[in-house]
């Protein structure tokens, strides 16, 4: 139960950092603090979503983490101060993606020492 909490919690959370205003001035370009933060806050997501939905299967995740992340895309589309943006959703996925890829890893090297 406490998983499946703070599982929510974090979602949104991320989805309120997603729609405040960015006060920062930043140039129009790929920032790495932004491919950090949209890396480290769907890479923590994954962990959370597979802590608390332990039979779901990976797919299924990785599915539903990718419909989170377009659906925080299409509502800054309609954000004045905010915008649309693949490569923001592209990183959410390799954060996702590489969560899984470690976590797999370290399920083969356990597996492999019992």
């Amino acid at each position: 139960m406490f998983a499946k909490t703070l599982f929510y919690i974090t979602a949104a959370l991320i989805f309120v950092l997603s729609v405040v205003p960015n006060y920062k001035h930043l140039p129009d370009v790929f920032s790495l603090s932004d491919v950090l933060n949209h890396f480290a806050a769907f890479a923590v997501l994954a962990a959370l979503l597979d802590s608390a939905y332990r039979k779901m299967g990976i797919p299924q995740k990785i599915l539903i983490l990718l419909g989170y992340g377009l659906f925080i895309e299409v509502v800054q589309y309609f954000i004045p101060y905010r915008k649309f943006s693949l490569a923001d959703l592209a990183i959410d996925g390799v954060g996702v993606c590489a969560y899984f890829v470690v976590a797999w890893k370290i399920l083969i090297r356990n597996s492999s020492k019992a």
